[in-house]
């Protein structure tokens, strides 16, 4: 018998795909729905909209990512600790692991304080703080709406506020104020508010809970809670924490309370101020009504007694007119007497009298101004003539004709002196009838100087 030898088994050969595959169904099975913390570095955000970064901390890194339209994936910022949600998969194209973000929260309050500054300049920017958009509170709220925890002191408080103050119809909606779905349940509370029919739909908002940290009121942060603040068409009262504690939902609503005790004070008028501003009206009213019913009174006696008597009446009247006619007469005379008087004081002259008599004094005026005219013109003559007799004795023409001569360059220039003379070089003496051209010639002496 022949034994055969068995034949050998081939060995499995894998494809990359398969293989990439199965690496990705191990690690999404192992780490989905995880938590990791880590801090935000090397940015990048994709035309197409979606966020690569990498979470890193002491000792390793991780790349991740936000697809387009993950929740606050515009306040990511480099440097940023988050604590990041989402599970941990394979990216075949690079061999390589990384976590799908599908939301995010900050880790510790420097990082809370961080992205709250970042979205609250994002919505001044685009306008939601602005006071233009503050709406009025009701004077007397039929209905009030009230969003907070049904348990705890801040729900008594304010009902019991209200009771002392104004009771009125209040319409609660209990929510969460704090931890995961928190906000979301806030900001579905305000849109249900505001979708009710006219009846039912309250005419003032209240959203209030108790102080805490930064944390505990994050919630009052929400983007989407502030977004839905600043659409509601209901006046809207933010009173979260206590004076000192800030919410971006604070500077969204139309009033701000320091405590939700004062939010309950701010929506309503206080009764009691009400009746007495109306028992103060009223008192008011009806002095004014007595006081109109007396002067009635009065008119009807007084027209009682002129219906008795209508002659009477009538007699009275044209006794009145009378009278009246009498010192009308007396002050047209007195009148007319006071403006005779004043006419006889005005010396009215017939007009042809005051022509000559103007006439005269111009003819007057026109000779006494040819007179003086001539004696300026006189003594001014005299004066020329003076000056010019002066003029004329001063003149160097007077010396010259008493035989003195005058020695000056051909240019003019004065030569008052032996040492402006320049021999060889001509120069002018004038005389009394002209001129004539001379040149210096040295004597033997000034020759022999010159030598």
């Amino acid at each position: 018998m022949t034994t055969l030898n068995p034949v050998p088994e081939e060995p499995t050969i894998y494809s990359v795909s398969l293989i990439s595959k199965a690496l990705r169904d191990v690690v999404e099975g192992q780490f989905s729905g995880i938590r990791v913390k880590g801090e935000v570095t090397g940015l990048k955000r994709h035309t197409s909209g979606h966020i690569y970064f990498a979470l890193k901390d002491t000792e390793a890194v991780m790349d991740a990512v936000c697809w387009r339209g993950t929740k606050q994936v515009d306040l990511l910022r480099e440097g940023l600790e988050i604590i990041a949600y989402g599970k941990i998969t394979t990216y075949p194209g690079r061999s390589k692991y990384q976590m799908i973000v599908t939301h995010f929260e900050p880790s510790g309050e420097g990082a809370l304080l961080q992205l709250l500054l970042q979205l609250k300049e994002k919505l001044r920017q685009e306008g939601l703080f602005e006071e233009r958009y503050k709406k009025k509170l009701p004077a007397f709220p039929k209905r009030i709406g009230l969003i907070t925890s049904p348990t705890g002191a801040v729900l008594r408080d304010i009902m019991h506020r209200l009771r002392e103050r104004y009771p009125c119809s209040v319409l609660i909606k209990p929510v969460l104020v704090q931890g995961d779905g928190a906000a979301l349940q806030v900001t579905e509370a305000i849109r249900l508010m505001n979708a009710l029919e006219d009846h039912l739909r309250p005419d003032v908002l209240i959203i209030a809970r108790g102080g805490g940290s930064l944390e505990d009121l994050f919630a009052f942060n929400d983007e989407n809670l502030v977004r839905a603040a600043f659409e509601s068409r209901i006046p809207l009262i933010s009173a979260i924490g206590h004076e000192t504690d800030f919410t971006l939902l604070d500077f969204v609503a139309d009033v701000r309370a320091p405590t939700p005790t004062a939010a309950a004070e701010l929506a309503t008028p206080v009764l009691t101020d009400i009746r007495f501003k109306v028992l103060d009206a009223y008192t008011r009213l009806n002095q004014a009504v007595q006081n109109i019913l007396k002067h009635q009174t009065l008119k009807l006696e007084r027209f009682e007694q002129i219906l008795k008597d209508p002659l009477r009446y009538l007699f009275d009247k044209q006794q009145k007119l009378d009278d009246w006619g009498e010192r009308l007469q007396f002050g047209i005379q007195h009148t007319f007497v006071q403006k005779r008087l004043q006419l006889g004081q005005v010396d009215v002259k017939p007009p042809r009298a005051m022509m000559d008599l103007a006439t005269i004094k111009l003819t007057h005026s026109s000779a006494q101004l040819r007179q003086n005219f001539d004696n300026k013109i006189s003594g001014l003559l005299e004066k020329v003539h003076y000056v010019g007799r002066s003029l004329e004795n001063m003149s160097y023409k007077k010396t010259l004709s008493r035989g003195f001569c005058l020695a000056h360059t051909v240019k003019g220039d004065i030569i008052a002196s032996l040492a402006d003379v320049r021999y060889s070089t001509p120069f002018v003496l004038e005389l009394v009838d002209g001129t004539v051209d001379v040149k210096a010639i040295p004597s033997l002496n000034q020759q022999k100087k010159l030598f």
